[in-house]
């Protein structure tokens, strides 16, 4: 056999390899899936939903439970079912209106706002500005 076949071979063992190791990685991932990191999400889609004014029904997180005014949060395939089953009879949690003045409040313009208050706060005590005012000084020299 010539190089060129070893090289084949070559390559078709790193391609096996690689996706050994791909598999196991993704095994791994999927396996940890129930230690709740997902949990820390934010799922700006959310928003948009409630923008609708249509029913929602997400599973539960953290982050956006304070919500549970204008969704329904449900966990397990049954509590899915019969989630998804009250939000097409019934109409959901909340009303249409409600559910998009929640939107309107969150919309990026409001997180905006939120995040420069914050910022303006942060500057606005003693202990920042002075460091900002070394920090302006410095750069001048």
């Amino acid at each position: 056999m010539g190089a060129a076949g070893w090289i084949a071979i070559g390559v078709v063992v790193l391609v096996v390899l690689w996706a050994i190791w791909a598999f196991n990685r993704l095994v791994r991932y999927r396996n940890r899936s129930d230690e709740g990191w997902w949990e820390d999400a934010y799922p700006l889609k959310f928003h948009e939903y409630l923008a609708a004014g249509k029913p929602v029904v997400s599973t539960r997180v953290a982050s956006i439970a304070h919500f549970a005014g204008v969704a329904e949060f449900v966990v397990g395939v049954d509590a899915w079912i019969d989630g998804l089953t009250r939000a097409i009879a019934r109409g959901g949690v909340g009303t249409a209106t409600e559910r998009r003045a929640v939107a309107r409040a969150n919309d990026w313009d409001a997180r905006v706002d939120t995040l420069e208050s914050w910022l303006k706060g942060l500057i606005a005590m003693p202990e920042r500005r002075v460091f900002a005012q070394e920090e302006a000084c410095s750069s001048l020299q």
